[in-house]
């Protein structure tokens, strides 16, 4: 649909240069499951890789690797002239600082024959010296200067013109995003992921040079075949199981997801939060 984004979000408060609505506010049920939708489906699904076995279990092909940036999952939406960024949880941000002459950038390209489009990326805040962190994010959207931090990294092209583009092969989509918004100026809040084709080997060196020269969280690695992996140094806690949740399929009773806490010295249990990747049927 062509619709400006002022017909999907719910009114926003204005926030630093531009405007932020809170949680909820994205209030286009079939815009919103999208975003959902690719969170939990595809956000959700890597499969995690140990460092030290990174040339054992990747395949022996050309992939596709990123350094994994320590933000939040948020999107980039057009629709009709106008752009957003939006969260799975419903919050965007309109005309703010990241967002800064990408609509006139647009006009000039193939993007202004595009209805719309929905790009998935990074929301990462740059504070100081210090690399990126996740809280970083939250504590620049909760001051109006901190805005000035945020930077938008692209790194999936989800849909375009209302068609879904996750079933073309991630070369295809990344080349997509290269043309149209790797060409922005150095200056832009907007970029695309760095992203390398190489083999396992590279990979292994990258991790050495990017995440344990504490540059990067970790890697990211797409594969032809439409797999992701991602590699993070690891480290092992004991926990508590103090709940479980099921999906019930008839008779059918699946253990979907734990409730895992850390039992402290003094008797106390103190809440680690909810695991829901990894678990088989035993």
């Amino acid at each position: 649909c062509s619709m400006s984004v002022e017909s999907f979000v719910s009114a926003a408060e204005p926030w630093g240069s531009g405007r932020k609505a809170g949680l909820g506010a994205l209030h286009d049920e079939a815009l919103l499951e999208t975003l959902q939708r690719y969170k939990r489906q595809v956000a959700k699904r890597y499969r995690v890789v140990e460092p030290d076995i990174i040339e054992m279990i990747l395949p022996s092909e050309e992939l596709f690797l990123s350094p994994k940036l320590d933000g939040e999952l948020w999107f980039l939406l057009k629709r009709g002239d106008d752009v957003a960024l939006a969260a799975y949880n419903g919050r965007v941000l309109v005309d703010v600082a990241p967002l800064a002459g990408l609509k006139e950038h647009l006009a000039k390209t193939e993007f202004a024959k595009l209805k719309d489009f929905v790009v998935a990326g990074e929301l990462v805040a740059t504070m100081g010296t210090e690399r990126p962190r996740s809280f970083h994010v939250g504590t620049s959207l909760n001051d109006p200067q901190g805005e000035k931090a945020l930077s938008f990294h692209a790194f999936d092209l989800v849909s375009e013109n209302g068609e879904d583009r996750l079933g073309i092969p991630y070369e295809t989509r990344h080349a997509w995003l290269e043309k149209h918004l790797g060409s922005l100026p150095e200056t832009s809040k907007i970029r695309v992921v760095l992203t390398e084709r190489g083999d396992p080997k590279l990979v292994a060196q990258r991790y050495r040079e990017w995440v344990l020269g504490n540059r990067f969280e970790g890697v990211v690695v797409r594969s032809q075949r439409g797999l992701t992996y991602k590699i993070k140094p690891t480290m092992t806690i004991d926990v508590v199981v103090v709940a479980f949740g099921e999906r019930v399929t008839g008779d059918v009773r699946q253990v979907r997801e734990l409730q895992v806490d850390l039992f402290r010295d003094d008797g106390s249990i103190q809440l680690v939060g909810s695991i829901g990747n990894g678990l088989s049927e035993d």
